[in-house]
């Protein structure tokens, strides 16, 4: 059964079932218990699915989908086609989750195996106690990961009749809701390939330190849809650089330990499970945040006045995505210029993104709250406008997403305000359609936010 591990390229679960039955029925069931957080994931996992019922087609084979109840549905399935095992994967299921264990018993109750193959990098990060130090974390995975061989798998022996790739009627408001992912995206297994190969082109590896903080889009690899869909794993990436350096310092490599840090957020949510919820960090639920639903709206629409900010926002709310550089800078204004607790802003991204994933989302959240040992510390707040002309220095991406700033000049890109006092100044019985002043202004936001963790967190909690 297909879950987070939709390709056919190193999927060891579905190698497994081929190498143990003469005959498979591959299967993805959209649970109605566990709904896409948004259009835009729901749009990539429509496309995901499409790519992998052609591939399945291409080796022989057909993609059963089905929605509704998991547990009920396997049931029906294998007892009309006799069926005696399932075989799901890590992630789609954790061998110690309540979800997996109550459908093992489920099934076995009716004399079927659920078979659950463990994930080969996942599976490193199970083992022990937690570990709250990503520098510790970052080393031990990196003595344990070797390179292993990446298959695919090109025949399938169909078991059954499957229907065409479709979803069921009670779906049907998903596909009126699906968007155009445009050209900048290609779902699906393939597509993840595809990205990969990017690492043997260009020294990408070695380039990626001072690439991966360009807001330009050929500059990003931007695999995380890939991940989170599991249409590539982590194996293969950990694999292809390994290949491509052809020496064991690949724990230093930037790019490396960029994917480590995703391993280090799922690593992290398993051990705190109310991740999504509470704070690691318990003082931080404890501060007076700011309960101004304004500050917050303005924040979700784009219109706080700083264009660093509101260029990420508003191109989230058209595209699902944002550069990781965008999100950091996002985050620490709502958290430390507006007071707003992280798990707001966290639940919008989650609600909003392409690559909408628990554990990195709300991880990476708490992470800019300051909320966990191997945090951005309190006292480090982003200046926007500093951001901005570090990171968007001729104000090419603030100009794309915010129409009204078209004919500003790129001197007061990042700081408008300043323009918009000398077109009044010159102009002053003209109107004009205005980019919004700051919602606050930056040092005094940054001194009251200073104070208010000085004044409530203890030494050492941060």
């Amino acid at each position: 059964m297909f879950g987070k591990d939709l390709r056919l390229t190193d999927n060891y679960g579905l190698q497994r079932a081929v190498e143990e039955n003469e005959q498979i029925l591959p299967l993805y069931v959209h649970d109605e218990f566990s709904p896409i957080s948004n259009r835009f994931a729901m749009s990539w996992l429509l496309d995901s699915l499409n790519q992998l019922s052609m591939g399945i087609a291409r080796s022989g084979s057909r993609l059963m989908i089905r929605s509704g109840n998991t547990t009920e549905i396997l049931l029906d399935i294998c007892l009309q086609f006799g069926l005696e095992r399932v075989y799901v994967t890590e992630p789609t299921y954790a061998l110690d989750s309540q979800a997996f264990s109550k459908l093992r018993n489920a099934l076995s109750r009716r004399s079927i195996n659920l078979v659950l193959i463990p994930d080969k990098i996942l599976s490193l990060i199970d083992k022990g106690p937690q570990i709250r130090q990503f520098k510790q974390f970052h080393q031990a995975v990196s003595r344990k990961i070797k390179a292993s061989p990446i298959f695919e798998i090109n025949k399938l022996n169909f078991h059954g009749v499957a229907d065409d790739f479709s979803w069921d009627h009670q779906d049907s408001t998903y596909l009126y809701s699906r968007v155009d992912l445009g050209m900048r995206w290609s779902p699906g297994w393939e597509g993840a390939n595809s990205k990969m190969n990017l690492i043997h082109k260009g020294d990408f590896v070695s380039h990626y330190l001072s690439d991966r903080d360009s807001l330009h889009e050929s500059k990003g690899i931007r695999l995380s849809p890939y991940l989170v869909n599991g249409e590539i794993s982590f194996n293969s990436i950990f694999s292809k650089v390994l290949e491509e350096s052809n020496d064991d310092s690949d724990g230093e490599n930037p790019f490396w330990r960029q994917v480590c840090w995703n391993l280090f957020a799922q690593h992290t949510y398993r051990h705190n499970p109310r991740l999504q919820t509470h704070s690691i960090l318990p003082a931080i639920d404890q501060l007076p945040w700011s309960s101004q639903s304004e500050s917050l709206e303005r924040w979700k629409q784009g219109l706080t006045g700083y264009p660093i900010v509101d260029a990420g926002m508003r191109e989230l709310a058209q595209t699902g995505w944002i550069h990781n550089r965008v999100r950091m800078i996002t985050a620490s204004f709502l958290i430390k210029h507006l007071l707003v607790h992280w798990s707001e802003g966290a639940d919008w991204f989650f609600n909003n993104l392409l690559d909408a994933d628990v554990a990195s989302n709300y991880f990476n959240w708490q992470y800019m709250a300051g909320s966990m040992r191997e945090s951005n510390p309190y006292f480090r707040i982003f200046n926007p406008v500093l951001q901005g002309k570090k990171f968007d220095t001729e104000g090419k991406y603030v100009k794309r997403w915010i129409p009204e700033l078209q004919d500003y000049p790129i001197g007061l890109i990042h700081e408008p305000w300043k323009y918009n006092d000398m077109k009044m100044s010159a102009n002053r019985h003209q109107k004009f359609k205005e980019y919004p002043d700051p919602i606050v202004e930056h040092v005094f936001a940054r001194t009251r936010a200073l104070a208010m963790f000085r004044k409530y967190l203890k030494k050492g909690d941060n």
